[in-house]
């Protein structure tokens, strides 16, 4: 029996299903034959060919895999097939390395601190002169307009900052932590420019947030939307119907996964594919309802926790689809369904249902003239939209403009709202759909809801990614880990 890099394990070295794990949501092909042997510790990796143990984690035992000499013992039961895959990807993964590489170097090879030709001429004294130089590495990273957050850390004008700093020389203080938070936010930002504070649902900061609206109630408070949508499907996971069968989906993967015979006896016969189809039995019909189930919410989940879109326009419009597709699975019993349901609803109740994710709702043209007919018959929907209008623009001649004018131009499709290449744009939610960048083009002819639609659909809806930081959230969301393929 042969398949893709199927060698059969030594008996006496086997490991049991008890002990072997694999990070079922990662794309690794390094995962194809190695497995961690304590899932509390990714550096530990056990070769599924000859029982290696490797330490350094699945990057080291690819290059075990590939046998590149010098960096560990080159495995003696991977084929031609298996090294010829391993180098391919470790190769593609040099190109993005120097692509990154020389990017960065292209970032920092034209900044330039004396090259401002705003200084001031009657500047007398070198340290007058130097006080000026001082300024301008934070006003170099400061004119890009990126929040502030440990994530700079990653951020390419943060290689422009240090640039600036070392062309600077020695002497260079920077702000002071109190600084970076409170007067340099506050003179950057104001708070007539902010829209939006947002903070996972820990229960200081649903606390806090009562006393933060109090204070500022023309800032919105929104909880965190990644946070809530988690606790949705860990909510869902808990139901009884669910649960069994992601137990015993695990059982039947970590079986196979974890005895190398059976894992290439059942590629063999699948032509060298992985479990993901279900078949004709009880078993697998329970694994397509949970799949359905969870898809919506999980694609949903990839939205907000992302990069690819901006995810305001898509979290209430997605949880609506997502309790309809449950209802539809369970073929609308509700005796069956109602506990789906309820977990969804009440995931999103005081958390995001809001005025702003409404209203978001609302501006989304894919949603709008989608679903028109039933949001004109919600008031807290009509709401939603007014009071923003009305928290973003004070000016009472503005509002009505907006409510009855722009508004009653955009619900019947007049002027550039009308036209063909705007009623085909906005169509298709594929991974293309830019709803903000739709109002850019076509909303000119409605201005002021242009604005607000732009402002309120570009907005951001998770904490995750300051979470990442300086908690565990690290290893179980990040971006290269937490990436779920549906």
């Amino acid at each position: 029996m042969s398949s893709s890099g199927s060698h059969a394990m030594s008996t006496s070295d086997s490991i049991t299903s008890t002990n072997l794990y694999r990070p079922l949501n990662s794309m690794d092909p390094g995962w194809k034959y190695g497995r961690l042997t304590d899932k509390s510790d990714p550096n530990l990796v056990k070769c599924l060919l000859c029982d290696f143990p490797c330490t350094g984690g699945i990057t080291r035992f690819k290059w075990h895999l590939a046998g590149i000499k010098g960096n560990i013992r080159k495995c003696p039961k991977a084929n031609a097939e298996v090294q010829k895959e391993i180098i391919g990807y470790l190769e593609i993964l040099k190109k993005k390395a120097e692509d990154r590489k020389k990017k960065a170097e292209e970032l920092v090879a034209d900044v330039n601190i004396n090259s401002d030709d705003s200084e001031p001429e009657e500047l007398e004294t070198e340290r007058d002169k130097k006080r000026l130089r001082l300024k301008k590495p934070v006003n170099l990273v400061k004119e890009k307009g990126r929040g502030i957050s440990f994530n700079s850390l990653a951020d390419p004008d943060f290689l422009r900052f240090c640039e600036a700093v070392g062309q600077y020389g020695s002497g260079y203080k920077p702000p002071t932590p109190y600084e970076y938070r409170v007067p340099l936010l506050k003179r950057k930002f104001g708070e007539e420019n902010v829209l939006q504070v947002v903070t996972d649902n820990a229960a200081a900061n649903m606390k806090a947030a009562e006393l933060f609206m109090a204070k500022y109630p023309r800032i919105y408070w929104t909880s965190c939307a990644a946070h809530s949508i988690d606790l949705m499907l860990e909510s869902i996971s808990k139901q009884k119907e669910i649960s069994d069968v992601i137990r015993d989906t695990k059982e039947v993967a970590n079986f196979i996964y974890s005895h190398h015979q059976v894992l290439s006896l059942m590629r063999g016969h699948t032509e060298n594919r992985d479990i993901v189809r279900p078949g004709a039995t009880s078993f697998w019909k329970s694994v397509a309802l949970a799949i359905k189930i969870f898809k919506p919410l999980v694609v949903l989940l990839r939205i907000v926790d992302g990069e690819e879109k901006q995810p305001m326009g898509f979290v209430f419009g997605g949880l609506k689809d997502a309790i309809k597709k449950a209802k539809a699975a369970f073929r609308y019993n509700e005796d069956v369904f109602q506990p789906c349901v309820k977990a969804i609803v009440d995931g999103m109740k005081g958390r995001l249902d809001g005025e702003l994710h409404k209203a978001a709702y609302y501006l989304n043209p894919y949603y709008f003239y989608r679903d028109f007919e039933e949001m004109r018959t919600d008031p807290s929907i009509m709401d939603a939209i007014s009071n923003c209008i009305v928290r973003y623009y004070p000016n009472a001649k503005i509002q009505d403009t907006v409510m009855t004018v722009e508004m009653r131009s955009f619900q019947e499709s007049m002027g550039q709202f009308g036209k063909d290449t705007a009623k085909r744009q906005r169509e298709n939610n594929d991974e293309a759909f830019n709803p903000a960048h739709w109002w850019s083009i076509h909303g000119s002819e409605a201005p002021y809801l242009r604005n607000i639609a732009i402002k309120i659909l570009g907005l951001t809806c998770s904490a995750s990614g300051c979470e990442r930081n300086w908690s565990t959230f690290e290893w179980t969301h990040s971006k290269k880990r937490g990436k779920l393929e549906v």
